[in-house]
């Protein structure tokens, strides 16, 4: 059989590693038009992101990813400012850094 090598597609030039610095932000990069995506938001929100503010009050999340549905935006209204959806954006690596 043969083998072929095929690259990642990630520019690793472009999407260079940072190291995080330590801090209470959660980030989540995904489109929330597919179901996987949004049954993980959901579960996070229904049943681990109370956990998380009860010990770390001052937590954030935010959800980078176009389509959100309503659904999900009722459910982290109930969070107010700790939880945020950006839609669609044009260069995630801010939101990452």
């Amino acid at each position: 059989a043969e083998t072929r090598v095929i690259p990642t597609g990630v520019d690793l030039d472009h999407f260079r590693y940072t190291p995080a610095e330590a801090n209470d932000r959660v980030v989540f990069c995904g489109a929330m038009d597919w179901a996987a995506n949004q049954d993980g938001i959901g579960w996070l929100l229904d049943e681990v992101w109370a956990k998380v503010l009860a010990k770390r009050p001052s937590a954030t999340l935010t959800v980078v990813g176009r389509n959100v549905p309503e659904s999900l935006q009722a459910k982290a209204r109930a969070f107010g400012a700790s939880v945020r959806f950006t839609g669609w954006v044009e260069d995630i690596r801010p939101h990452l850094q």
